[in-house]
């Protein structure tokens, strides 16, 4: 049986997490004369993952030193080394509520070629798009299937999997070899409570040694994004106002 090659993959994992802070509520007291009393709240997010270490074979176990990796410590990338088909990597960039108000939360995936061509292994003829659950399972992805979503028009955005709990819209760019994968929580994230994103990054056994090579300095980029749920209907409303240089699908 022929050997097959491996590949030296540098799988970039970055996290950045934004938070809005100065969120106001507003109380009406009925006292000897109507007063409003504005109390500010706080608006915080968390994105963090799993902290990871390769051992002396190469193959990536958890960092018994450290429980989590938090985005906002250095900007954390991660190198995975060499990938084989069949491998399975632990992923699950997690965003955690941190502030004292409920928020909308979404997350913003950003899938990169580098010097290879994932639309190849990932992609159809005539569609832009990628299948990103060949290489991307767990968290949100994994229930938003479970639940039987929709595909099609969400709020305007073509090519959306959508139910009543989650949405993940694509937004391709195959001149470029990017796509980015926009992951709407549609339920109002409460404080203390977390999501997790995805856990998982997958290599399918079917890949031969042409395949890895075209995964060659991919790239995974995620950034995480918290919006005061007062004052906002959905997630969808709270994003494209607070953040439309990121959240702009026209």
């Amino acid at each position: 049986m022929k050997r097959k090659l491996i590949i030296l993959i540098a799988l970039l994992v970055s996290l950045a997490a934004l938070t809005i802070s100065g969120a106001s509520l507003a109380y009406f007291t009925d006292t000897k004369k109507t007063e409003n009393v504005y109390t500010a709240g706080n608006v915080y997010i968390e994105l963090s993952e799993a902290a990871v270490t390769p051992d002396a074979a190469g193959n990536l176990i958890k960092d018994t030193a450290k429980d989590r990796v938090i985005g906002t410590e250095t900007g954390v990338i991660h190198n995975y080394g060499k990938i084989y088909p069949g491998q399975t990597i632990d992923k699950d960039p997690l965003i955690l509520n941190t502030g004292s108000e409920d928020a909308w939360i979404a997350a913003k995936v950003t899938l990169t070629d580098g010097a290879g061509d994932i639309h190849k292994l990932l992609g159809e003829d005539g569609d832009d798009n990628i299948d990103f659950s060949l290489i991307l399972d767990g968290g949100i992805i994994k229930t938003l299937f479970e639940q039987g979503s929709h595909f099609g028009n969400w709020n305007g955005i073509p090519d959306t999997y959508y139910t009543d709990s989650f949405a993940i819209a694509e937004v391709s760019d195959r001149i470029n070899g990017e796509y980015e994968l926009y992951f709407f929580v549609n339920t109002k994230l409460q404080p203390g409570e977390s999501v997790t994103v995805f856990d998982t990054f997958r290599i399918p056994t079917e890949w031969n040694n042409g395949d890895i090579y075209e995964m060659r300095e991919f790239k995974i980029t995620v950034e995480a994004f918290a919006v005061q749920s007062f004052g906002f209907s959905s997630c969808y409303d709270a994003m494209t106002a607070a953040f439309p240089d990121h959240f702009h699908f026209t």
